[in-house]
């Protein structure tokens, strides 16, 4: 059984990458693949620093392999 943290993470991860794959399939044609399978890293950053801080470029502490 998960508890409440694990559980809310899953859900936030969830919809992140149904939120990344909508977006990738739109910007797909029509007969291209986009493959989606493999490891993903995720932090959840509550404060909104990952942006200014460069989280794009470098991996941060704290991130975790999905």
């Amino acid at each position: 059984m998960m508890n409440p943290s694990s559980y809310g993470r899953c859900l936030r991860v969830l919809a992140m990458a149904a939120g990344l794959a909508m977006t990738l399939c739109s910007l797909a044609r029509a007969n291209s693949n986009v493959e989606l399978n493999g490891n993903w890293l995720f932090r959840i950053d509550p404060r909104s620093e990952g942006e200014k801080a460069g989280w794009n470029r470098t991996v941060p502490d704290g991130t975790e392999s999905v």
